[in-house]
């Protein structure tokens, strides 16, 4: 499948693993188009879910406020629950890092990569769950297009503590984007010295 191909989606349901969180396709409940490298699934917190050729993003606790609501697309709602546990938890690194990253999975969710990059970038300075914070923000730079920056999070969550089991798939997936797009890049040049060559024959 091409560089530019797309992928359908249709609204999904949520699953629900008891006491393990749930998974959740990252279409905004609305059918709608998405890249085929750039998919993203959301691993509630201890979920374990083979999602091949997804970015896996993962909330904090699957319990914690605003989380359920995130997870059924709620987005909005959530996040207004998550800016509300913010401002709650003062300055207290142990206490913001998980809404931290909370808001950060919200804002990757909903594609707005901008507002998101500073609650993911705060996350991963926090210094808790910092294979946590890692992870997603390397889903935040596979989205945005920055594999190798993808890849450099993935390998550094991979090496830290609290590192989720999906870091080491996307690790893979972000590997073998950056080699497809090496090989693309490659080809193309072969193909333009070729074309330099027949033209001055």
């Amino acid at each position: 499948m091409g560089e530019s191909a797309l992928l359908t989606l249709a609204k999904i349901s949520v699953y629900v693993a008891e006491g393990r969180g749930r998974l959740v396709m990252l279409n905004a409940m609305e059918t709608c188009l998405v890249r085929l490298d750039t998919l993203v699934v959301l691993v509630g917190a201890g979920t374990a879910v083979q999602a091949a050729e997804a970015f896996q993003l993962q909330t904090a606790d699957a319990d914690f406020y605003g989380v359920t609501e995130l997870e059924a697309g709620q987005y909005d709602r959530g996040s207004e629950r998550f800016e509300l546990m913010l401002n709650l938890m003062g300055t207290a690194p142990s206490l913001r890092a998980p809404v931290l990253n909370n808001l950060c999975v919200t804002y990757i969710a909903q594609g707005r990569l901008e507002e998101g990059a500073d609650y993911c970038n705060e996350a991963v300075a926090n210094g808790r769950e910092l294979g946590l914070a890692l992870n997603n923000r390397g889903v935040m730079h596979a989205r945005a297009g920055l594999y190798d920056a993808a890849v450099a999070d993935f390998e550094a969550a991979i090496a830290a503590r609290g590192t989720p089991d999906v870091a080491r798939d996307n690790l893979r997936l972000a590997q073998r984007r950056v080699a497809q797009l090496d090989q693309a890049r490659d080809e193309r040049v072969a193909d333009n010295e070729q074309r330099l060559d027949g033209d001055g024959a």
